[in-house]
């Protein structure tokens, strides 16, 4: 019976540790992972489907220039029709991980627990989210364009050929549904909860705030862990207000007492 009491006590531990360290939080990243995923593998086979390779073609005598300037025209009409399905599936996933934020105690790693206000409301988080949307997408969107641009460039000055540059934009496409799906999930979802719950600790007049660590931190987030607790509208040392740091950042951030000198 202690042993399953421990489990379950380890268990409602994890559960109420704060941003991605909990498990509501990992569980939001991962629904929206798996999301973007399917989203960026509809994209890679649209991509493929373009046979941007062609353009590689030797016999075609394309320069570099215009190879870029066919690739980006095709690619924006592309992005351009798809944005409302990104953008409807990052909103719905911020909106998730703001509720996330709100339900976590404002003193998370410390005794006690004071105010109850919401880091958001519904209408705030919805604004914000729409927001943040907006500018992500344009940011995301470049990428996947200039990205698929330089895949061709290099086919053709290397000389590559067709077979080449298709295995190149495979390649491509590869890593943009896996290691980006995660990079944005994990990136994103921590900003929105990180956004929300310092804004709980503003409206329930938490004096200091602290950087938990998440799983092998780097340099960076370890400074900003040693620095805490600072005064809540205070930058870490990182420069940051709250986590996340750099992409892919999972460290989290908690309400603290005072420092005691």
């Amino acid at each position: 019976m202690n042993a399953v009491n421990e489990t379950l006590a380890a268990f409602l531990e994890k559960a109420q540790r704060p941003g991605l360290l909990g498990l509501l939080g990992k569980t939001v990243a991962k629904k929206c992972e798996k999301e973007l995923r399917m989203y960026f593998e509809s994209l890679g086979e649209r991509i493929l489907e373009m046979k941007f390779e062609e353009l590689a073609d030797p016999e075609r005598a394309i320069d570099v220039e215009h190879a870029r300037h066919a690739v980006e025209m095709r690619m924006h009409n592309l992005l351009r029709s798809r944005r409302p399905i990104l953008s409807a599936l990052l909103q719905h996933h911020l909106a998730a991980a703001i509720k996330q934020a709100n339900a976590i105690s404002v003193l998370a790693e410390a005794d006690g627990d004071i105010g109850d206000d919401p880091g958001m409301t519904a209408d705030e988080a919805a604004q914000w989210a729409s927001t943040h949307v907006d500018e992500l997408i344009t940011g995301l969107d470049n990428t996947s364009l200039q990205t698929v641009a330089d895949a061709v460039a290099k086919g053709i000055n290397e000389q590559l050929g067709v077979t080449g540059t298709a295995k190149l934009l495979k390649d491509l496409t590869w890593t943009m549904t896996r290691q980006r799906a995660e990079t944005i999930a994990n990136t994103e979802m921590n900003m929105a909860m990180s956004t929300a719950f310092l804004r709980k600790l503003q409206r329930n007049e938490v004096e200091y705030k602290q950087w938990i660590l998440g799983p092998n931190p780097c340099p960076e987030c370890e400074e900003n862990a040693d620095a805490s607790p600072i005064p809540v509208d205070e930058d870490f040392p990182s420069g940051d207000d709250a986590p996340p740091a750099h992409p892919n950042c999972v460290c989290a951030l908690a309400g603290a007492r005072a420092p005691q000198w």
